[in-house]
Order: C-alpha cells, then sequence, then structure tokens
C-alpha cells in the first residue's frame, strides 16, 4: 500500500505538463491565478482523547510521550493545489501519506484528503502570509486494521519566493483526527497533531 501510494504521488510530479512551468511575471494574485506545492510535513503528537469507559477509572487524556509514537513523530509527503478566486482568497486541496511507528513497531499509515481554504491577509513579490483551514478524510491502516476517519487543519505560516514563481515556506497549526469506532463508542478518540511543515511551491 504504501508503495503503491509513493509510486503514485511521484507519477503525478513526473507527468504534469511542462507548460505549466513555463514563467511569468508575477503581478500579484488575481482570479485564476493557481499554486502547486510539495510538501513534507512532520506531525507531533501533542495529546490524544479517548472517551473511554467512566466506570474503569481510566485516564481520558494522554499527552507527548505517553501516546505511544515511537520518537513521538510521524513523517510523510503531500502535494497541494490552490485556485484563486480573487486576491486574496483560494480554494484547493490537498492529498498525501504519512507513517510512524508505534514502540511495539507497528506501522502506522495514513493517507489525508482535505478541501482547503487560503485567506491571504499578506502578500507580495516575495512573500504570503496565509491562513489556512482545511476539511477533509484519512485512509488509516495499522496491524491489517483499516479505517477511514475525519481530517480537521488550520495552518499558518509564510513563503519566500526567489523568484517570480519558485518559492519555499514553512507551515504550522493544529491537525485533528477525530475517530469515531462502530460498535466501540468507548474507543471513540480524539488526536492532536501539532505539524512542521516545509514546502516548495509554483506559482503562476
Amino acid at each position: 500500500m504504501k508503495r503503491k501510494i509513493l509510486t503514485c504521488i511521484f507519477l503525478f510530479v513526473v507527468i504534469l505538463p511542462s507548460s505549466l512551468f513555463a514563467a511569468r511575471r508575477f503581478a500579484g494574485y488575481e482570479k485564476g491565478s493557481y499554486k502547486i506545492s510539495i510538501r513534507i510535513p512532520f506531525e507531533l503528537p501533542v495529546a490524544y482523547w479517548v472517551k473511554g469507559n467512566e466506570t474503569t477509572g481510566l485516564n481520558n487524556w494522554y499527552v507527548w510521550n505517553q501516546i505511544g509514537y515511537n520518537n513521538n513523530i510521524e513523517f510523510g509527503i503531500e502535494i497541494g493545489y490552490e485556485y484563486f478566486m480573487n486576491s486574496k482568497l483560494s480554494l484547493g486541496g490537498l492529498i498525501g501519506y504519512h507513517f510512524s511507528y508505534m514502540r511495539s513497531n507497528s506501522l502506522i499509515s495514513r493517507v489525508p484528503f482535505a478541501f482547503r481554504m487560503s485567506y491571504y491577509p499578506y502578500t507580495d513579490n516575495k512573500f504570503d502570509i496565509p491562513i489556512i483551514l482545511g476539511v477533509g478524510g484519512a485512509y488509516e491502516n495499522t496491524k491489517g486494521y483499516s479505517m477511514v476517519t475525519m481530517h480537521l487543519s488550520l495552518e499558518t505560516g509564510f513563503s519566500w519566493y526567489w523568484n517570480d514563481n519558485w518559492g519555499i515556506g514553512l507551515r504550522t497549526g493544529l491537525h485533528l483526527i477525530p475517530e469515531f469506532l462502530s460498535g466501540r463508542p468507548d474507543q471513540t478518540n480524539l488526536t492532536f497533531f501539532i505539524p512542521i511543515v516545509a514546502e516548495v511551491t509554483f506559482r503562476r
């Protein structure tokens, strides 16, 4: 599964029409402008809440190294696209592949996909500062068990462009992964991640 997803992402990047990358003088975002980004996220699992059974007296909240992630980090790769509705607002989407290991060495694979709305309170020829809201889902697999969960995100950060079209950026914020397990309401849970994301962006 992991190999197939990575292969698809690679092919998507390779076969993008070369005409997309034809340079033009950047004069600010306007309706019809777009951005394509390749992102490398490092997700830090900072808190975990599980509904549990109140009669057991078990702790409902777990933080940082209590959650059970090996090295307390989740790795990934993502591709994002934005289409500008006007000079400040864009709509788009994101898909990626995340993975991490539990301390038991069990692999957790996650495929997030989200609809994203971005607002740009500040832009110029060299810098962007966006506020990004994402709503979507994630396909998750671990120990042969798979499910689809929600994936909610709020991000901000900045991008710096070394020419009119190409730039690099950093993002951070909050990602929420709620899980509602059918037939097991006592295991309903919510994981809080703080992302640290490096990205390369092409804009036109």
